[in-house]
């Protein structure tokens, strides 16, 4: 029994330090579109995740558009992950910037999709170059998401 509850403890914690690792370390194209939207972010550079390479991030402020939106970061959805969403039982929608880096599998992306679907999630998918290319574009696009 005392091995049962350490186990889940023991998982319980694991969970919880992948998303707070998640919060602090979001990556670069993430941090661009909080500033895009108006928010405002202290980048550590000194302090890297070991796994991804990207430096500490503290979000002090998700901008005007977003906090009024409600939308939050790294919201788990059963055993994913979405970048930003809103999380209501009546509005389901999630903005998932795809880097080079880690969006690369197709097939992967399409099933994760598909899940997110099957439960009643709108998702605007935002290449990770499109945000520092055009960000006003990025910035309607998203608008024009939460509005629809």
């Amino acid at each position: 029994m005392w091995l049962k509850k350490t186990k889940y403890r023991l998982y319980k914690w694991r969970a919880a330090w992948r998303k707070r690792r998640r919060l602090m370390f979001p990556s670069p194209a993430e941090v661009e579109l909080i500033r895009i939207m108006g928010g405002k972010c202290i980048i550590i550079d000194h302090v890297k995740d070991r796994r991804t390479g990207f430096p500490l991030v503290i979000v002090t402020s998700m901008g005007r558009i977003l906090k009024r939106e409600l939308i939050m970061r790294e919201v788990r959805v059963g055993a994913m992950y979405l970048d930003f969403a809103v999380a209501t039982p009546w509005y389901k929608k999630g903005i998932e910037v795809d880097g080079k880096q880690w969006h690369q599998d197709i097939v992967q992306e399409q099933q994760r999709d598909d899940y997110l679907r099957q439960y009643g999630w709108q998702l605007l998918h935002i290449q990770a170059a499109s945000i520092y290319r055009e960000p006003s574009l990025v910035q309607r696009r998203i608008l024009k998401f939460l509005a629809s």
